[in-house]
């Protein structure tokens, strides 16, 4: 009986999942496909080489959704929503102070430097504030419209071929 390449590795893939041994699996397939020991051998590594592939692919799979756990808790840990829109709300008020780079002179001879220097928001950064809180509560998101009678029903939409004839759409 013919039977080709791929099933013979994926019936070695199901077996070596079961966790049964090479010897068991040769004398499996020398009954049921008539297979010489070379031919089998080069199936078995090749079915092997499949089977670790999955399971590397899983583990990394495992291994990244891990992360994107560990990177969300981290951001958790470090700051609520709640406390991050209390401080956006401060800046936009004008009630906290922030730091701001600020470029001093030292001199003509000594050059210059910058300096980071604690001072009220400036208007451009009340307004950043503003849209970021306006982005956190999805004050930017469309309303929806529909098209209603007046007496809030909705209204059909009705599209006109060029022969005269109406489609409901």
């Amino acid at each position: 009986m013919k039977v080709t390449n791929k099933a013979v590795i994926d019936f070695l893939i199901t077996k070596i999942k079961l966790g049964q041994s090479f010897d068991t699996c040769l004398k499996l397939c020398e009954t049921k496909w008539n297979l010489t020991r070379s031919t089998f051998i080069r199936r078995w590594n090749d079915a092997n080489k499949e089977h670790l592939e999955a399971q590397q692919a899983k583990k990394s799979k495992i291994a990244s959704n891990d992360t994107i756990k560990a990177i969300n808790e981290e951001i958790d840990q470090l700051m609520t929503v709640a406390e991050r829109q209390s401080i956006l709300a401060s800046i936009a008020r004008g009630e906290l102070k922030i730091r701001k780079p600020f470029v001093v002179s030292r001199g003509a001879t000594q050059g210059s430097e910058i300096v980071d220097h604690e001072c009220l928001p400036d208007y451009a950064d009340r307004k950043g504030a503003i849209a970021e809180l306006n982005k956190m509560r999805g004050d930017y998101a469309p309303t929806k419209v529909a098209n209603t009678d007046t007496k809030g029903n909705d209204v059909e939409h009705y599209a006109i071929l060029p022969d005269g004839t109406k489609l409901k759409l």
